[in-house]
C-alpha cells in the first residue's frame, strides 16, 4: 500500500516464482526499466490490483512470464510472454509483441507515441467490449488479432497478417482519430465476420 518508487536502472524480478504485486491502493514508480520472468503459474509475474497504478519506463516481459492488470500500468512494453489487461483496466503503452507473445485485452489499451507493434507473428486477443486505442502510432499487425464480439480499434491499422472475427457476432470498430486519417491497409486476411470504417 501507498507509493514506492524504484530507482535502479532495472528493476528484475528474476525467476518464475518471483512476484511484483501492486495492492489496490498502492502507486509503485520505477524510475527505469522492469525484467520480468515470474509467471503467474508459479505464483510469480507481475500483479496489478484493481486501484493500483505500475509506472516504468520499459517493461520486459520474458518468454513464459505473465503480466496481469486489473488497475492501471503505463510503460513501454516488449511482450514475448503473456500480458492480460482484464475487465475495467487501462494499460498505456506502445508495444513490441514478439513471436511468441501473447497479450489478451479485455479493459482499454491506449498508445503513447510510435503505437502497437504485432510484426513478428504474434496474437493479440481483443474481447467483447475490449478498446485498443491507437490513435498515436496506430496498429501494425502482421501477426494475429482474434476479436470476439463487438471489440473496437480507434487508429490507423496496417495488416498483413490475419484478423479473425470470432461468434456470430463477430464485428471490429475501426475509427478514426481525429489527427489521423482514418486507414485501413495491407495484404492481410479478414476472416469471417464484419469490418465498420468509420470516420
Amino acid at each position: 500500500t501507498g507509493t514506492a518508487t524504484s530507482t535502479a536502472a532495472t528493476f528484475l524480478n528474476q525467476d518464475v516464482t518471483s512476484l511484483l504485486a501492486v495492492s489496490g491502493t498502492g502507486h509503485y514508480s520505477v524510475v527505469g526499466n522492469i525484467n520480468n520472468f515470474g509467471s503467474s503459474a508459479s505464483g510469480g509475474g507481475i500483479n496489478v490490483a484493481a486501484g493500483g497504478v505500475l509506472l516504468a519506463f520499459n517493461v520486459t516481459n520474458q518468454l513464459g512470464a505473465t503480466i496481469d492488470n486489473f488497475g492501471t500500468i503505463l510503460d513501454a512494453l516488449n511482450n514475448s510472454g503473456t500480458t492480460n489487461n482484464h475487465v475495467g483496466a487501462t494499460y498505456t503503452a506502445d508495444v513490441v509483441n514478439q513471436s511468441t507473445g501473447v497479450i489478451n485485452n479485455d479493459g482499454t489499451w491506449n498508445t503513447l507515441i510510435v503505437g502497437f507493434t504485432n510484426n513478428a507473428g504474434g496474437v493479440v486477443n481483443v474481447s467483447n467490449g475490449s478498446v485498443m486505442n491507437a490513435t498515436f502510432g496506430g496498429f501494425n499487425n502482421a501477426g494475429t488479432i482474434n476479436a470476439t464480439g463487438n471489440s473496437t480499434l480507434n487508429g490507423a491499422l496496417v495488416n498483413n497478417g490475419t484478423i479473425n472475427l470470432v461468434g456470430a457476432a463477430g464485428t471490429a470498430n475501426i475509427n478514426a482519430a481525429p489527427v489521423v486519417t482514418n486507414t485501413y491497409a495491407g495484404n492481410g486476411t479478414i476472416n469471417p465476420g464484419t469490418i465498420n470504417l468509420t470516420s
